[in-house]
């Protein structure tokens, strides 16, 4: 089956394809109008791809929310976190560190400590970077510090500590400041160097 022309079809058109039983049909529906801008037939459409039943699906409404920095979505992108599917989870993941929602801070949490998948343990681990903030840092630090799966997460430790952090986080910048990796042992000692000249 040959594919539509998708940038010559209306919106109309598009509109029904993405009521299509072709999943692929049904993304690429959904990418064109989107590309089109946030109309409001594209904002509901996009809203609406988030419970559809294919991951594809899913993953392509997770992407615009992504490129839109789309708060609307933001609710369906926390459901989406329960998915079945690592990659969908992931999508969500990425799409949620562009709106930097401090609140969601227990939920990425949860996914950093007990994801089965690698890949979107590191993914809430950036998010959870991202969002820290000056009341929620500390968990966070405390966290990557101990994190010994992933260096660029104790990276992120010292950088936290180096943005919020005060003269209590330099015993902890200590320890990073001897840690077996380079890149890690930069960051304490500059985050080190950022507290002392604060306090």
């Amino acid at each position: 089956m040959s594919q539509p022309d998708w940038p010559s079809l209306a919106t109309a058109n598009l509109l029904d394809l993405l009521d299509d039983k072709d999943a692929f049909i049904r993304r690429a529906a959904l990418g064109e109008l989107c590309r089109r801008g946030p109309s409001q037939d594209a904002q509901q459409a996009l809203l609406a791809a988030f419970t559809d039943s294919s991951g594809y699906v899913k993953r392509t409404a997770a992407d615009i929310a992504t490129g839109w920095q789309y708060a609307a979505a933001h609710d369906r992108l926390v459901d989406l976190l329960t998915d079945p599917e690592d990659h969908t989870r992931i999508e969500a993941l990425r799409a949620m560190c562009t709106l930097g929602v401090e609140a969601d801070i227990p939920v990425l949490t949860a996914l950093y400590d007990r994801d089965t998948a690698l890949e979107a343990r590191r993914m809430a681990a950036w998010a959870l970077q991202v969002v820290a903030g000056p009341t929620t840092w500390a968990p966070i630090f405390e966290r990557f510090t101990r994190d010994t799966e992933t260096d660029r997460h104790r990276v992120w430790a010292a950088e936290i500590a180096g943005r919020f952090g005060d003269a209590a986080c330099l015993p902890a910048l200590a320890l990073l400041a001897a840690d077996a990796d380079g890149h890690v042992r930069g960051a304490a000692e500059r985050a080190a160097e950022t507290i002392r000249a604060r306090v």
